[in-house]
Formats: C-alpha cells, sequence, structure tokens
C-alpha cells in the first residue's frame, strides 16, 4: 500500500483513505479512496477550456457517428 501510495502522490492523487486485509481465502485486499488534486489546483480558465474542448469533442463524434449510420 505505500508503494501505491507513493506512485499515487507522484503523479499528482493524493490517497485520502486506503485500508488493507486479509480475506477468507487468505488473499490480501485492499482499498483505496484516492482524490485528483491537479484537477483540485487547475485554473478557472484552464478548466473551462477543458470544458469546452470535450464539448467539441462529443460533438465532433455525434456528428460522425449520424454520418456513418445515417447515410442513404
Amino acid at each position: 500500500m505505500n508503494m501505491l501510495e507513493s506512485v499515487n502522490k507522484a503523479s499528482g492523487w493524493t490517497v485520502v483513505y486506503k485500508h488493507c486485509y486479509i480475506d477468507e481465502n487468505g488473499k490480501c485486499r485492499s482499498i483505496a479512496y484516492l482524490r485528483n488534486d491537479f484537477m483540485l489546483n487547475m485554473s478557472d480558465k484552464l478548466r473551462e477550456e477543458r470544458r469546452e474542448n470535450s464539448e467539441k469533442l462529443i460533438e465532433k463524434t455525434k456528428e460522425k457517428a449520424t454520418e456513418k449510420y445515417f447515410q442513404f
């Protein structure tokens, strides 16, 4: 779990909650809840640009799908 936490921290994620346990079969299981700090610290302007770009990409995808499936 500590190695996983280090990898996540290096990539901009923060471990909010983590838990390890051994199940009834003797296997080690783990669960973690992560928070993306990069997105939290992103400026409002950059966040708006990403949202607009995503909307444009979704619209293009819809148009291509419509053209592909409804060509006569």
